[in-house]
């Protein structure tokens, strides 16, 4: 800011009856610990640069009003597994074309799909999303396509209850196409 940094601001904030009473989280490349304590005392949350979306979604969750939803992780999956779509379904081709979709699955994608469930980076599961979405029509398999789609929404909509319950259910995605 041209005029004034960021604590000169929030001190004008804090200080106007009007807006006292608006949350101020101070983001802060600061890593000098009375700075932080500073800016702390000043406003009502901090993040520190580098934060990911998560940590700021997290953050602001704090101060705006928002319901988590719950998902019935098993109940999902059957459901996705089963809506408007039925083996019988697949033309002979595409019923061929099933243990390599498998083979696909279970090597470098398993692997992609483990690091993903430990780093839970949002950019990356979304790129996973959209190879499963394209994997699943590409191989008439439209669970896949739709397991992908519910994972790009999560991610994408910053769903960080719901987003592992669905990758959870990879493995299990694999069995019914191996069945």
């Amino acid at each position: 800011m041209p005029d004034m940094d960021g604590t000169e601001a929030t001190r004008i904030l804090k200080d106007d009856p009007r807006t006292g009473n608006i949350p101020v989280v101070s983001w802060s490349a600061s890593v000098m610990r009375e700075d932080q304590d500073q800016i702390q005392s000043l406003g009502d949350g901090i993040l520190k640069k580098p934060a990911s979306k998560g940590q700021m979604i997290q953050e602001l969750c704090r101060f705006l009003p928002h319901q988590r939803l719950e998902v019935d992780s098993e109940e999902r999956v059957e459901t996705t597994l089963t809506d408007a779509w039925s083996p019988g379904s697949l033309s002979p081709d595409e019923l061929a074309r099933l243990p390599e979709l498998v083979d696909l699955l279970e090597g470098e994608l398993r692997t992609e799909w483990e690091a993903l469930r430990a780093t839970m980076t949002i950019n990356e599961i979304e790129d996973f999303a959209n190879r499963m979405q394209t994997l699943g029509k590409e191989y008439g398999y439209p669970p896949l396509a739709s397991w992908g789609e519910s994972m790009q929404t999560q991610a994408s909509m910053f769903q960080l209850d719901a987003l592992p319950r669905t990758m959870a259910e990879y493995p299990q995605l694999i069995e019914r196409i191996r069945s």
